[in-house]
């Protein structure tokens, strides 16, 4: 996990340097990107996936606030889930996260599609109500789709 976070350090740096921001967080599915395998690590994209969150924040912030002006927003659990992160054989879906961690289906997909599903899984948990119940699915997915996703 230390390693994850030095590494986060590092491109933030480089990140802070670069002008201009993309009108979306998440990567465009249609760009023809490598095949990763499906025993390839899965470090690269989850650090990937933390600056992405990272450098957009108050993006993700206002997306949120679009679904619930009073939502509570926290990113306690991103970490977390990123650091723990594994392939599994999942039969309906690419991905899913809980709390604690994120999988992955066990297959091969393209680049932009890994990043993607870990991004998605990343930012599911992130907002609750003033009452402090969290947004359901579908509120998730709708500020995910203000960020470009397509889902």
């Amino acid at each position: 996990m230390n390693y994850l976070i030095s590494k986060f350090y590092i491109v933030h740096q480089i990140l802070q340097k670069q002008k201009g921001m993309p009108k979306y967080i998440f990567p465009n599915y249609d760009k023809n990107t490598g095949m990763v395998s499906k025993k390839a690590s899965l470090d690269k994209y989850a650090q990937e996936c933390l600056m992405i969150i990272w450098e957009n924040k108050k993006r993700i912030i206002k997306a949120i606030q679009k679904i619930d002006k009073d939502a509570k927003i926290t990113f306690r659990y991103t970490l977390t889930k990123l650091s723990n992160i594994k392939r599994v054989k999942l039969k309906d879906c690419w991905g899913q996260a809980d709390e604690t961690g994120i999988d992955i289906a066990y297959s091969n997909m393209s680049e932009s599609f890994l990043l993607g599903t870990i991004l998605h899984e990343a930012l599911h948990n992130v907002a609750f109500h003033k009452d402090k119940t969290p947004f359901t699915e579908e509120e998730d997915h709708k500020f995910m789709r203000i960020l470009g996703e397509i889902c």
